[in-house]
């Protein structure tokens, strides 16, 4: 059971975090306040190389670029007779993917509005279905990676790796305006959570780096 205080903290934590932000995108707050400045600070049309590039980058939390890569994961698990790493990895990305388009109709949050887009999206806002899908895919996949590598470094790149792509992502919505600073964060906290869920859910035991259980059973 000490082993789980970690994730338990965390868990609760995040639970918190989007619940604050949440509250703050329905009835307003200091984030929806200083999100605006933000977002009027940001020129698209000044940065051209910058704008293509983001426009690329924004795919790798994308729902069809995410489930492809999910598949490919979960299908490599299978092939090696990792059933519960192929468990935890289906619940945790597509079972994520359901939950976020809930808790979008849930809050119907609209898009920002910003004269001459670079893109229009009529869905909802928050929170943001990007930073959930990249959040729960390369967390994931760094969750299963940790369980097969022993070196502490490895391990820590491949952290490092998971939050980066989890943090160009998030960029990459809020600079292109399609989402409120608030959606992301709303989103990687949501994703968080879930993960740990799913963590949960899978029961996997055994190795512990870092103090944690990690999935390693067939």
């Amino acid at each position: 059971m000490n082993r789980r205080i970690p994730l338990i903290l965390l868990a609760l934590l995040a639970s918190a975090s989007f619940t604050a932000i949440a509250l703050d995108t329905v009835y307003g707050g200091p984030l929806s306040d200083m999100e605006t400045a933000f977002a009027t600070a940001i020129d698209y049309r000044a940065y051209p190389q910058l704008t293509s590039l983001m426009l690329v980058v924004t795919h790798l939390g994308g729902n069809a670029f995410v489930s492809v890569i999910a598949a490919i994961a979960i299908l490599i698990a299978l092939q090696r007779q990792r059933r519960h790493r192929a468990i935890f990895l289906s619940i945790a990305v597509y079972g994520g993917l359901l939950l976020n388009a809930g808790l979008k109709q849930l809050f119907q949050r609209a898009r920002p509005l910003f004269e001459n887009p670079v893109l229009v999206l009529e869905t909802y806002s928050f929170p943001s279905g990007h930073a959930m899908a990249a959040t729960m895919l390369y967390g994931s996949l760094a969750v299963v990676c940790i369980a097969s590598l022993r070196s502490a470094t490895a391990r820590g790149a491949t952290v490092t790796a998971a939050a980066l792509l989890i943090l160009i992502t998030c960029m990459s919505r809020v600079y292109l305006g399609v989402h409120h600073l608030s959606d992301v964060l709303g989103g990687v906290t949501e994703g968080v959570v879930w993960l740990i869920v799913c963590y949960c859910i899978a029961h996997f035991p055994a190795r512990r780096p870092c103090g944690l259980p990690m999935p390693d059973r067939k």
